[in-house]
């Protein structure tokens, strides 16, 4: 490898290959303070860690004249190399994302962070983990930056990388309704066909429709659960039959498509950004329930397909390094890459465990009776690598559906049952490492609709939206929420916004994030036979939704911001 490398004071044998001459031999040597190499090229590293360079020197033969190699060698960790292809785009008054790809040298330790610069007021953004994205504020509106990126590890932070280009900082709220477009085409009030652009007259001020997605077969999602658009780098992912759709939220058009190797409905679909599309079919025969089947996105084939007796009864799959964890009636750590089945356990009847998220390190579940509405729970911390339960906390209460990672802080809804007087919900902060409970807010946990940057937690709970610190649980604003926002309006943050959409509602309303005022509302057509799921997503410019019609058949639905 090259460059090399070896602890201080340690061996390391080397050996070269002397190209197109007869003779092999070699003399070797370093510079003074580099360590010491014999003549059979045994290198002895010094004690001070470095770079350093060991030279072998092939003697002239004949008409070959003498010819040196050279071997750079880190002797202990260094700092990492300089990342590569930063590039920044303004996505907000005074911000900008930056993003970029990590370097090729690590430095002989696993990069820790990133350190992003910005030019020419020279401030700093760290990030932690291994991320290359981040999201650089406090910048100054309407001026001109670029941006250098240092990779750190644990001995530091290396070079910066070659600077973006420059770009200039939004100056203007972007979501402003008298920015919009108001060009919408014939304005008929109906809901147009498959393809063409959709507009009633009670939207002209507001939104801008740009296209629905063709009738697609199937349940919600598996059950009666709303089906939600999953998206990412701005394509849409639609299981429906035997088919995988994937849809260009830019224009409507079907991106490609694949054959899934089941016709049924689909329960579960996440993109994590692996490369793959994880997808839990309904199916069920004899002596299966559930299948996972990975999606390969690039080569848009299926990857493998897990159906099998010791993973039944899918109810989630989270991905944690090269390992796919299961939950359901039984929980299982799946080979990202193979499918194979590498560690199992099932809890006893008649409890199963459910859903899945992660902090990186472990996959944080709820195990309770099957049928989700026992009197109490277990909260599990499982190890991917081996299946085994690094937390396991009883609550004597209802609760631990709709979990959350927010920062270092796990979110755990439940239900506060005291001696005297009525349950209250409530949500919990929990320690990642330990599952001990660090605050508690009462009035705010099982009912109500949730999402996070990481820092911040924002709460729908029926008429109210509260918005409270993830590292305290201090509760920092708390606001009458706007009209027609039900108890069960789910939450979206995109950017500075954040997107509700009632169950059943014919209104999508957004408010802004910093100080929960309001900002926009986007009327929906309405439609006696149809029904709007409540879970919106705000993806490349486009307001996606699903219209749900009836048992049998849905649209993917988009308006442009």
């Amino acid at each position: 490898p090259h460059p090399a490398a070896v602890s201080p004071g340690r061996t390391l044998q080397l050996s070269a290959v002397v190209e197109r001459s007869p003779i092999q031999a070699v003399t070797w040597s370093v510079a003074a303070g580099s360590g010491t190499i014999t003549s059979s090229g045994l290198y002895t590293a010094p004690a001070t860690p470095g770079m350093y360079r060991v030279t072998a020197t092939s003697p002239a033969n004949g008409l070959k004249p003498a010819t040196q190699g050279i071997l750079d060698i880190r002797v202990g960790a260094q700092p990492p190399g300089a990342p590569s292809g930063v590039a920044a785009a303004p996505t907000g008054i005074g911000q900008a994302t930056i993003t970029w790809t990590p370097p090729a040298d690590t430095g002989g330790s696993a990069v820790t962070g990133y350190r992003i610069t910005s030019i020419p007021a020279g401030g700093t953004t760290n990030t932690s983990g291994t991320a290359t994205s981040a999201v650089v504020t406090g910048l100054t509106p309407g001026a001109t930056y670029s941006f250098t990126v240092a990779a750190v590890n644990a001995s530091g932070a290396g070079p910066a990388s070659a600077p973006s280009a420059s770009i200039v900082i939004a100056d203007t709220d972007p979501y402003a309704n008298s920015a919009w477009p108001t060009d919408f085409g014939a304005a008929d009030g109906g809901m147009a066909n498959p393809g063409e652009s959709i507009l009633t007259s009670a939207t002209a001020a507001a939104i801008h429709p740009t296209w629905v997605s063709p009738t697609l077969p199937g349940l919600a999602q598996g059950y009666d659960t709303p089906r939600t658009p999953i998206v990412r780098d701005g394509l849409a992912y639609v299981p429906a039959g035997a088919t995988l759709t994937v849809i260009d939220v830019q224009n409507g058009t079907t991106a490609y498509t694949v054959a899934l190797p089941f016709d049924s409905t689909w329960s579960y679909v996440d993109v994590p950004g692996d490369g793959r599309a994880y997808l839990i079919s309904d199916y069920g025969d004899a002596t299966h329930y559930k299948a996972l089947v990975a999606v390969d996105l690039a080569s848009r084939s299926v990857a493998w397909t897990v159906l099998d007796t010791r993973c039944s009864g899918m109810d989630g799959a989270t991905v944690v390094g090269n390992v796919v964890v299961t939950s359901g009636f039984s929980t299982c750590g799946i080979d990202r890459a193979t499918g194979a089945i590498l560690w199992d356990w099932a809890v006893p009847n008649p409890d199963m465990t459910f859903g899945g998220v992660t902090d990186g390190t472990l996959v944080y579940m709820s195990k309770q009776v099957a049928g989700g509405d026992g009197q109490d729970f277990w909260l599990l911390g499982v190890d991917p690598a081996d299946g085994s339960i690094r937390i396991d906390r009883f609550f004597n209460a209802p609760g631990g559906f709709g979990m959350m990672v927010a920062g270092n802080r796990l979110l755990v809804p439940a239900v506060d049952v005291p001696a005297v007087g009525d349950p209250t919900s409530e949500l919990l902060g929990l320690d990642l490492s330990t599952g001990q409970t660090l605050w508690a807010h009462l009035g705010l946990g099982t009912d109500g609709p949730r999402a996070t940057d990481g820092n911040t937690i924002w709460i729908n709970q029926c008429g109210k939206m509260v918005k409270i610190d993830a590292q305290t649980g201090t509760q920092l604003e708390s606001v009458t929420a706007p009209a027609g926002l039900g108890c069960q309006s789910s939450v979206e943050l995109a950017g500075d916004l954040l997107w509700f959409v009632g169950v059943g509602a014919n209104t999508a309303v957004a408010i802004r994030s910093e100080d929960l005022t309001y900002a926009v509302s986007v009327p929906l057509p309405p439609n006696d036979s149809t029904n709007f799921t409540s879970m919106p997503v705000v993806a490349a410019g486009h307001l996606l939704l699903v219209q749900q019609e009836g048992t049998t058949q849905w649209q993917l639905k988009s308006w442009g911001l």
